[in-house]
């Protein structure tokens, strides 16, 4: 997104009072295999503003992640949505996106395998750059953070994050 873009999406959701009330959360590492991890990320979004396509990065330290992969989560598939996704050197872009309307439910949006580096024995992961759009086209922010979680949003997944 351009700047004078970024700039005045800001400016609308300062002027509307518009606030992320969705959030995409990746969890805590669930089995470390070798030098395999793999993540969850989890979508909570309040039933008013539940998107029907939502976009994300992953980024990464490529010092400590060699690969990285993401499948598509169990709700992607019940909504009817596929994934596409693009490798960078340090950043994994991510669109979940379908021909239809449905939107997408809170649960687990996409599983993510990373392949570490030698030596790495906490993987850090980002997820930055997130968006959502209504089944009209209306953006949804949506608030997005790491493995460590501190936000308010969605505290049922708190305890499932740590």
């Amino acid at each position: 997104m351009a700047g004078f873009q970024r700039a005045a999406l800001i400016l609308a959701m300062t002027i509307t009072g518009l606030h992320a009330d969705s959030c995409l959360i990746l969890s805590p590492p669930r089995t470390v295999s070798g030098n395999i991890a793999s993540f969850e990320l989890w979508l909570h979004s309040p039933a008013r503003d539940r998107p029907a396509a939502v976009q994300w990065w992953l980024e990464y330290p490529p010092a400590s992640i060699s690969g990285l992969t993401v499948d598509e989560g169990p709700v992607l598939a019940s909504a009817g949505k596929a994934l596409f996704c693009a490798a960078g050197q340090t950043a994994y872009r991510c669109l979940a996106a379908g021909r239809n309307r449905d939107t997408i439910a809170n649960g687990v949006v996409a599983t993510v395998i990373a392949v570490l580096t030698p030596g790495t024995q906490t993987p850090t992961i980002v997820v930055r750059n997130a968006l959502g759009a209504s089944a009209r086209g209306e953006l949804i922010p949506i608030f997005s953070e790491g493995t460590v979680v501190t936000t308010t949003c969605a505290p049922e997944l708190r305890h499932k994050s740590k």
